[in-house]
């Protein structure tokens, strides 16, 4: 299919110089032809694009407009939203950036690389973009939107994968206000519909080849403890049906060897991910990272010791998430699955505020999705 426009259809900024003896230039419309993707899932995209001549050394270049054209090819091969309508989306209400975000809980540095067309919104995202398109839609978000970003009322959510479930730690008006057990993380948010983050430890967009750049920055954060920090596994994995067979796919796909402690977290990270494709609240951190960073950036002794639990017990106490005696339910896990998901809690809330770090600095782009680790 071919998507093209033509100098109505487009403020065609024409170039006023050649770059190289600075003469008049001419514009031309001409079809342009390019692949995107890779594989099987990979196809030939059509449109028409300005090629600039120059009438004095009779050069041929191009500029920013046709890689616009070619961006917004692109979006429309995916069915989503081009850069100019998803500003159209924010620019309808009247509302600033920083705004917007705010609202609709929307990370403001993800929003400008839509905007600005630095990278392509995932289909969950954009999903939620087209509903937010809505007058009624985005009133009711701005009626209970936090106008003051200190201000702690929002609801938010920490879950840690435990033996056959997850630790929820829920946190409302900067307070610690319950510990509870689900068996599915969809449960999690499904009980929870006024929370505006999820933060949870699991690995979020998975690589092709296992690597992962924010697994290697963690591991660098965590001098001397790097083996807290689990390799995610390769992508194409997922769907393996026993450890032998998922060790060989790793082999094969990330050059090493799937350990047994990884592939019994495959289930969790295709639960992760089915949940992470319609709701985009749901955010990755890991409790080592975030008590690392509770304790000025030093790391703490193993929680499996009674010094590690009691200081990560501390840490907590001491922003404000005190972890209560008696858990109910969640006395039958672990006591280090309740203090990391309150960990992971302690993250949602630094999400909420927008004082949360990502890791790497600059989130890594797979498969159009963003990727880090969130503390």
């Amino acid at each position: 299919m071919t998507y093209s426009r033509t100098e109505q259809d487009i403020n065609v900024n024409e170039a006023q110089a050649c770059p190289r003896c600075r003469g008049p230039v001419r514009t031309s419309w001409q079809p342009n032809t390019f692949r995107y993707g890779v594989g099987d899932e990979s196809a030939d995209i059509a449109t028409c694009i300005p090629v600039r001549r120059c009438d004095r050394c009779d050069i041929e270049f191009l500029d920013h407009e046709a890689e616009q054209l070619e961006h917004e090819a692109v979006c429309r091969h995916l069915g989503v939203l081009a850069p100019q309508e998803v500003r159209r989306v924010r620019a309808g209400h009247g509302l600033s950036r920083s705004e917007f975000a705010k609202i609709t809980c929307l990370d403001e540095e993800s929003l400008r690389r839509w905007e600005d067309g630095t990278h392509i919104q995932t289909p969950a995202h954009d999903r939620y973009l087209r509903v937010l398109a809505d007058p009624e839609v985005l009133a009711k978000l701005q009626s209970t939107a936090t106008q003051d970003p200190t201000d702690d009322a929002n609801e938010v959510v920490g879950l840690d994968g435990c033996r056959d479930g997850w630790i929820a730690a829920v946190v409302q008006a900067g307070r610690l206000i319950a510990i509870e057990y689900h068996d599915s993380a969809s449960k999690v948010v499904h009980a929870h519909p006024k929370a505006t983050v999820f933060a949870v430890d699991i690995p979020i967009g998975l690589s092709p080849n296992g690597r992962r750049r924010a697994d290697q920055e963690a591991r660098k954060m965590l001098a001397g403890c790097a083996s807290r920090i689990f390799n995610a596994p390769a992508a194409g994995i997922l769907d393996a049906a026993d450890h032998k067979e998922a060790n060989e796919k790793s082999k094969h796909l990330a050059g090493c060897g799937l350990t047994t402690q990884s592939f019994a977290l495959l289930p969790k990270i295709r639960e992760v991910a089915g949940v992470v494709a319609s709701d985009p609240r749901v955010r990755e951190t890991h409790p080592e990272i975030c008590f690392t960073k509770m304790n000025q950036d030093k790391p703490l002794p193993s929680k499996k010791t009674w010094d590690g639990l009691m200081l990560r017990e501390t840490l907590l106490a001491e922003a404000g998430l005190v972890v209560p005696k008696h858990v109910g339910v969640a006395c039958k896990h672990s006591a280090d699955d309740v203090v990391d998901a309150v960990a992971c809690a302690w993250a949602a809330v630094r999400i909420d505020r927008g004082q949360a770090q990502s890791i790497p600095s600059e989130p890594e782009t797979i498969d159009d999705q963003l990727v880090a680790i969130w503390a």
